[in-house]
């Protein structure tokens, strides 16, 4: 049986913000190297493309950073874990306003979701 599912934060960043982003995303990221943060940063203020800044959260977590985010955050987008802005087959639901892989429909709406911390 499937684990109820989590959420990941996916956000672009304003110009000017930099060293606030990169304390974001190097403190939630570890496993990035500080080279390969500042080349997700660029390319976000080059390109405006979303990068992935935490993910594995709760509904609540999620929705709390999207409803009032970081003075850095130019755009920001909560995708179900293990799914991406580039992915193909992905669906959005007006209601939660988030991202989600699956035929189930939203998972937030049927809620198959973890929404805080104390759940599997």
């Amino acid at each position: 049986m499937e684990d109820p599912i989590q959420f990941s934060l996916w956000c672009s960043v304003l110009p000017g913000h930099i060293n606030d982003a990169f304390t974001c995303i190097i403190n939630s990221r570890q496993f990035l190297r500080p080279l390969e943060v500042r080349v997700l940063i660029n390319r976000s203020l080059r390109t405006n493309c979303l990068i992935l800044i935490k993910e594995s959260l709760t509904w609540r977590e999620a929705k709390g950073f999207r409803d009032s985010p970081p003075d850095w955050v130019k755009e920001v987008e909560i995708f179900q874990d293990d799914w991406t802005p580039d992915e193909q087959g992905k669906q959005y639901c007006e209601i939660h306003r988030y991202y989600y892989g699956g035929c189930s429909g939203c998972h937030v709406c049927t809620g198959f979701y973890v929404d805080h911390e104390s759940q599997p």
